[in-house]
């Protein structure tokens, strides 16, 4: 059987330095980034655990004869309390709302 590749000690040992150059890259490149501090505000209220005074807003499911007024249900400290968001397209028509060229 004929061999297809040849391998010189050479070779072999570019392909293992090769190798660990990777594996340091990748090991360094991980603990770079674990010491970057980002600071996100909900990882904060969390730590603290203050997760319970931060209001959370749920939206019901929508049934087919509702027109565009949905429910939705805020969870704040005071327990379940329903809000209505109601949407006009009054303001759409009202060109001094929108960024143009001409002013």
């Amino acid at each position: 059987m004929r061999q297809l590749i040849h391998v010189t000690p050479r070779s072999a040992l570019l392909l293992v330095l090769l190798v660990a150059m990777m594996f340091v890259m990748c090991c360094a490149g991980g603990c770079f980034s674990a010491s970057l501090t980002y600071s996100c505000s909900s990882d904060k209220a969390m730590r603290a655990d203050r997760a319970k005074s931060i209001p959370a807003v749920v939206r019901d499911v929508p049934f087919g004869s509702e027109g565009a007024s949905q429910t939705c249900t805020v969870i704040g400290r005071n327990g379940w309390a329903p809000i209505r968001i109601n949407v006009s397209t009054r303001d759409l028509d009202d060109t001094r709302k929108y960024c143009s060229s001409e002013r």
